[in-house]
């Protein structure tokens, strides 16, 4: 995955233009590199933050040298959700850094496949610390030995090895876990009663309007 960026003049207001000619500015910097603007091509930069998300490495090239670099922030147009800005994080590849890294659910639980109850996860990314070169792609827990209700996977079951370590999590944090089938039955009732009253509510308030207009 590779990006390539130019140094970029123009800024403000009239960086629309550059997006006319397929061009969106960025801005990348570093331990080892301070602040700066650039123009980079949507197209590549579209494809490389496709495969590498925010947690994998980019190779990123400007006029002054070769890097390394994560995506740091996309910024989108909330309308056509295209690219108006990227930010780059050039990395030291010595010095450890912090990344958020995905869940990834792989297999299927006996507890659900035989309805005894539902899956709930509790976190959909991960946040690691440690080298640039060893931030896992994903964090994978297997849940096929989940038979039974209240069968979960803690943080301290994972294994990532030496070179990574977790942070902002308390071990026993219990990251997947089988809840039984009444819970998710209790919170659909719930919903469908506040749903109802909030009707009932909006039904009331429609009324007076009317009226009051009638009146005038």
């Amino acid at each position: 995955m590779k990006v390539k960026a130019i140094n970029r003049t123009i800024i403000g207001k009239k960086s629309k233009n550059l997006r006319k000619e397929g061009i969106v500015s960025a801005v990348a910097y570093g331990p080892k590199l301070e602040s700066v603007n650039l123009a980079v091509n949507i197209k590549e930069v579209t494809a490389a933050f496709n495969k590498a998300g925010f947690n994998k490495l980019v190779d990123f090239e400007t006029e002054t040298g070769k890097y390394k670099a994560l995506f740091k922030e996309i910024q989108r147009q909330p309308v056509t959700n295209e690219y108006y800005h990227v930010s780059f994080y050039v990395v030291d590849m010595e010095q450890e850094i912090d990344a958020d890294v995905p869940v990834h659910i792989e297999g299927i639980s006996p507890a659900v496949k035989n309805n005894i109850g539902f899956l709930e996860v509790a976190a959909n990314t991960l946040s690691v610390r440690c080298l640039p070169a060893d931030i896992p792609g994903d964090i994978v827990v297997n849940v096929e030995n989940l038979n039974e209700i209240g069968d979960n996977i803690a943080i301290s079951d994972l294994n990532l090895g030496d070179k990574v370590k977790l942070m902002n999590v308390e071990m026993d944090f219990k990251l997947v876990v089988i809840t039984p089938p009444q819970k998710i039955e209790e919170e659909v009732v719930e919903a469908v009663a506040e749903g109802d009253a909030e009707a009932g509510t909006e039904g009331e308030e429609t009324e007076a309007g009317t009226d009051a207009a009638t009146k005038e």
